[in-house]
């Protein structure tokens, strides 16, 4: 048996913190891999053209390369109609029922998880790992690891070292300012809230939610199509392999109205 964790989304486009938390499910965890599954177009991404599904597939192939671990998965995209989680994870229990599946997600897609097709099948067919923020020693381990095979290696730290240098522990008395204390409560109270849903839904639906340590970032691929359309960089946000088939294909500098 092996344990599978599953990373899915549009991945438009695939981007650090998609990496990071791959790598921070693998470890955690002690899974033996983690499947890249980009999906189809699905009905609540109404807010843009999603990108062809070739360019998506290309980007994620290219992003995952340098790391062994990581596997790229047709597994949604050859599916017919619409792709629900709860018929994923079905069909995956039915084609490999000798692996445990690990299904990684944000916390905020944990708040929301209740409104999604048959959530009593999607909570109950996987183990759910919950990202939150990764602690500094973490982080700065993450930052200066790379992950190496016989012909490339990769190093995912520039992605946070501007963020980790500015998020500090700060506590009262300390001399931090006004807005860094509230900023401290108002962290403390989310991980409180998160730590109240876990154990809410795990109670009602009898499942294992668990908590995946990982950085809270601002990077989301809504922000990188914007700053590519402005003609910002974003080579800081995602893998260069990535950043060079934007720039080569001309991705993202079109939106729609």
């Amino acid at each position: 048996m092996a344990r599978i964790g599953i990373m899915g989304g549009t991945f438009d486009p695939i981007h650090n913190v998609h990496l990071m938390l791959g790598i921070q499910a693998y470890r955690e965890y002690h899974l033996d891999s983690v499947w890249y599954m980009p999906s189809k177009c699905p009905p609540h991404k109404s807010d843009h053209v999603v990108t062809s599904t070739k360019d998506r597939c290309e980007m994620v192939r290219q992003a995952i390369h340098p790391y062994p671990f990581m596997v790229f998965s047709d597994f949604e995209l050859l599916r017919e109609g619409n792709t629900y989680t709860a018929d994923t994870l079905r069909l995956l229990h039915e084609s490999y029922p000798e692996h445990e599946f690990f299904f990684i997600i944000g916390a905020d897609s944990l708040f929301n998880i209740e409104k999604w097709y048959h959530p009593e099948q999607v909570l109950t067919q996987a183990i759910f790992l919950v990202a939150g923020r990764l602690n500094s020693h973490l982080l700065t381990h993450v930052e200066n690891t790379r992950f190496r095979n016989s012909s490339d290696s990769c190093c995912l730290g520039y992605a946070y070292s501007s963020y980790s240098s500015s998020h500090s522990a700060c506590s009262l008395g300390s001399g931090c300012s006004d807005d860094e204390e509230r900023r401290e409560r108002g962290e403390q109270a989310g991980e409180e809230e998160l730590d109240r849903q876990i154990a809410y839904l795990s109670e009602k639906y009898h499942t294992k939610i668990f908590r995946l340590h990982t950085e809270d970032t601002d990077v989301s691929s809504t922000r990188i199509r914007d700053m590519v359309f402005h003609g910002k960089s974003i080579r800081h946000m995602v893998p260069a392999e990535v950043a060079a088939y934007i720039e080569r294909f001309c991705l993202y500098q079109r939106v729609s109205e």
